[in-house]
């Protein structure tokens, strides 16, 4: 009966090369550790193919139960805090949000948050021909439970991102409790027949029966966790400049609260745009300034969303400079579009950028002298950029 065995091995299969390194424990059946044992002492007979055509027979076994091991090591941890590095001859590799929104797929839901017990540390690098990922999950001792290394010989890094996370998906996906370790029992030692039998003054010891497996623990075994898709927040503020809108070019900022699941986010935004100003051919200027409240509704792709805005506030406008300077306050209602990146930075920090483009319900408008000095057009546009946290 074979309790543990450790694998070090490597394979090549089309373009990728694959180094394992793991524990099995608990291997409890005497027809696998037959089977492994004599598939590890028998030799491979007859004509010998090329390497990349054929795939070593012990290697495969151990490769199996190596990607089982890895999945057995991380599966009660889950989810994990991801952390991704790119080295230098991997610059124009996918970012991390490719590799998280890979992993997603395959799982069915993100595994991976700022605080988790294990922790998937992702190394890509250059390689001779192509690519190399390293791939270590640490537990919370910060204890190494397992790692693979993934070599490819294509230079499209998109491929190795790929294969990267169905290795990490397999070992996060996997829920298996480990199973029960029960005593043995010590045989008695034979007395043999001619010698005689001394009788003992002390009752012989008696050998506790083994435990059997409780109830809990089987309903443990067959029970099959569903992990829901959480909801996320996302937290940020940013500066924008905004066209159309005011006499000149406006500068202001603008702070926003969203709540995604899955692919889908609504959010709230409070805007503000400083007073712009422009002066007029007979003398002073007109000024105006904005505060919008907004209701967002996006779809992410990975790194560009789209999104809807509906705005309602404030518009107020004046004059300076004048013999008569005056001022007021009207209502400002539009909607648009806006179409945005959202790049990750580390920790759980992203940096986002976008265009709104907008149609303005409101005929605002600054009079002089019963003049239109201003008019707000139809169509007015903004760019912002800012910093966000999710959790």
């Amino acid at each position: 009966m074979v309790r543990s065995f450790t694998a070090n091995d490597d394979y090549k299969l089309d373009d990728f090369q694959t180094t394992s390194t793991c524990r099995v424990d608990r291997i409890e059946s005497p027809v696998v550790s037959r089977l492994l044992s004599w598939l590890w002492a028998r030799p491979l007979h007859g004509n010998r193919q090329p390497l990349n055509s054929r795939m070593n027979l012990k290697t495969l076994i151990f490769t199996i139960f190596g990607i089982l091991a890895v999945a057995k090591s991380v599966h009660a941890a889950s989810p994990a805090r991801l952390i991704y590095a790119r080295g230098l001859d991997a610059e124009k590799c996918p970012p991390e949000s490719e590799l998280r929104k890979s992993v997603t797929e395959r799982i069915g839901y993100d595994p991976f948050y700022l605080v988790a017990k294990t922790t998937v540390i992702v190394q890509l690098g250059g390689a001779s021909k192509g690519f190399r990922a390293y791939v270590q999950f640490v537990d919370e001792n910060g204890f190494v439970i397992g790692e693979r290394n993934i070599v490819s010989k294509d230079r499209n890094c998109a491929e190795m991102i790929r294969a990267t996370a169905l290795d990490i998906s397999i070992a996060l996906d996997e829920i298996t409790p480990p199973a029960p370790v029960l005593p043995t029992v010590e045989s008695e030692p034979v007395v043999s027949p001619p010698s005689p039998v001394i009788p003992s003054s002390a009752p012989p010891a008696s050998v506790p029966p083994p435990s059997a497996p409780t109830r809990s623990h089987e309903v443990a075994i067959a029970k099959k966790r569903t992990v829901l898709p959480k909801i996320r927040i996302h937290i940020g503020a940013g500066a924008l400049s905004s066209f159309n809108s005011a006499p000149s070019l406006a500068f202001g900022g603008y702070a926003f609260l969203t709540w995604r699941w899955k692919s889908f986010g609504l959010g709230v935004e409070e805007r503000f745009d400083l007073p712009a100003s422009s002066a007029l051919s007979g003398g002073g200027e007109v000024r105006s300034s904005l505060i919008v409240q907004s209701l967002v509704g996006c779809f992410y792709l990975s790194t560009p969303f789209v999104c809807a805005v509906g705005s309602v506030g404030s518009f107020h406008g004046g004059t300076d400079g004048l013999s008569s300077t005056n001022g007021g306050t009207v209502p400002f209602v539009s909607s648009g579009a806006r179409i945005g990146f959202e790049l990750p930075i580390e920790g759980g920090f992203f940096l986002r950028t976008h265009v709104d483009v907008a149609y303005v319900f409101t005929p605002n408008r600054i009079e002089v002298d019963r003049r239109d000095a201003f008019v707000v057009p139809r169509i007015t546009a903004a760019f912002g950029i800012a910093g966000s946290v999710h959790f």
